[in-house]
């Protein structure tokens, strides 16, 4: 009965080093695997999920001591350490500078081998089928849970949701140069600047009013200022003594 609770003690003191190592693990590599999607296009869901199973979350020796987080062999690299593999063997493996080196360099892997080049025409955020591909090409030997660690090790942690970033794009802003600007309102005016920040007061760098309803001039170009407010570029239909482009606010115009 005393065994039985000290085996249930000492699971459970496991369970809580992990759970207390996860969140470190995630807080170094999420951007680093983020960074891989991006660069690599390989999915972050894939690469944290192997970082993990290969690293123990980061609690090993060869990660915590050497930022080796992918279990990468030597290989004849220049910068290696010798420590004993799984069965107890010496081994030689690769030594990184930072966490960002062993992840730059996983990434390289992948993409550089040929045996794993069937892998990036599939969708950014199909992990099962990733996970399936590193199984049947042999990217850890001749295991046969492979696939199934990985897929259960992403569900668990969510990794797949940092796939889908990637597939949140910001929408374009659409081209404004080259379109024609109009006075807004039917009537007033429309002040033209000679800069479009404007540092105190309402005539500041203010070159002239433009009467409605006639074509201020053409875009050639935008900038946001300090506030926040879009100002266009503008070759001006009519010329203010030598100057023949200004800047108008883009709240006070239409472009057609």
């Amino acid at each position: 009965m005393r065994k039985l609770i000290k085996q249930i003690l000492k699971e459970e003191l496991y369970k809580n080093l992990i759970t207390e190592g996860k969140g470190d693990f995630i807080a170094k590599t999420k951007d680093l695997a983020l960074k891989n999607m991006d660069t690599y296009k390989i999915p972050a869901s894939i690469t944290m999920a192997q970082a993990a199973l290969e690293s123990g979350w980061g609690r090993s020796l060869l990660p915590s001591k050497y930022n080796n987080y992918f279990g990468v062999k030597c290989h004849n690299a220049s910068n290696c350490v010798s420590l004993k593999d799984a069965d107890g063997n010496l081994a030689e493996w690769r030594s990184y500078d930072s966490i960002a080196d062993s992840f730059d360099d996983h990434g390289k892997f992948l993409t550089s081998n040929q045996r794993y080049s069937e892998l990036f025409s599939l969708p950014i955020t199909d992990y099962q089928s990733w996970a399936e591909g590193l199984q049947r090409l042999n990217y850890a030997g001749n295991s046969t849970t492979y696939a199934d660690k990985l897929i259960r090790t992403i569900e668990a942690n969510d990794f797949n949701l940092l796939d889908m970033s990637k597939t949140k794009q910001k929408p374009k802003t659409p081209n404004v140069v080259g379109k024609k600007v109009y006075p807004k309102k039917s009537n007033g005016y429309v002040n033209v600047r000679e800069g479009a920040y404007v540092d105190s007061g309402f005539f500041d760098n203010l070159m002239t009013r433009i009467e409605y309803p006639s074509l201020v001039g053409v875009v050639e170009g935008k900038k946001l200022d300090d506030k926040s407010n879009m100002w266009y570029y503008v070759r001006l239909e009519k010329h203010v003594d030598d100057y023949r482009y200004g800047w108008v606010r883009s709240d006070v115009v239409d472009l057609k």
